[in-house]
């Protein structure tokens, strides 16, 4: 689909949500990989070796766990407060970004429930909307459909309002793809404060997944 991410079947961006509050001194936010993925290892003869860690048969392949950034403008004082109680008492946030996370699991003999490394943002906020933000399930790059209760049907997948999934039909070797809005626990290391001019106040929020 052509126009632009905000365009997607899945958009990509917006205004996230932060402990339940939906900021709109916050966007865009940036997200960079800190740990977990595939490393390369070279070897002597020139070649690699791709290697990811094993979590288990259930889990994805090779989460992720990132470093989020914005910069936030003191234009909404609620706002403000949110992320400064945060900072100063020291506890992980909920933060929804609006951007998705795509996992992939490869199915193992006696194995149909899969585990996300992190709960769904629907599960998260009541403000989150799922209509405009839909989560994409593929068996083999064949779209599911997605339900939230009871056992699933043939070409169904259940997302549990959490980490977990369900796929009935799925044989040993099929490749399970989900990608979802996901809901990251995070911590504020650090929040530099800018007062570029009178009445003007900025700051760089920069939060680390705390799992």
């Amino acid at each position: 689909m052509s126009g632009g991410p905000e365009s997607w079947a899945q958009p990509q961006g917006g205004h996230p949500i932060i402990d339940d509050v939906q900021f709109v001194s916050a966007a865009p936010v940036s997200r960079t990989p800190v740990a977990g993925g595939a490393h390369l290892m070279r070897m002597w003869d020139g070649s690699g070796v791709v290697q990811a860690p094993f979590l288990a048969a259930a889990r994805s392949e090779a989460p992720q766990f990132y470093e989020f950034a914005w910069d936030q403008d003191g234009a909404t004082e609620s706002e403000w407060r949110v992320i400064s109680k945060a900072q100063a008492q020291g506890v992980a946030i909920e933060l929804i970004p609006m951007l998705t996370e795509h996992e992939v699991f490869t199915c193992a003999a006696g194995t149909n429930t899969f585990t996300l490394t992190r709960p769904t943002a629907i599960s998260g906020s009541a403000l989150f909307n799922s209509t405009a933000f839909p989560d994409v399930a593929l068996v083999d790059g064949v779209a599911q459909t997605i339900v939230t209760s009871g056992t699933p049907a043939t070409g169904e997948v259940d997302i549990q309002t959490s980490t977990v999934i369900t796929a009935s039909d799925v044989t040993v070797g099929q490749v399970l793809e989900i990608i979802y809005y996901p809901a990251y626990s995070v911590l504020l290391p650090r929040l530099p404060l800018d007062l570029p001019a009178f009445n003007s106040l900025r700051r760089r929020v920069v939060v680390s997944e705390a799992a």
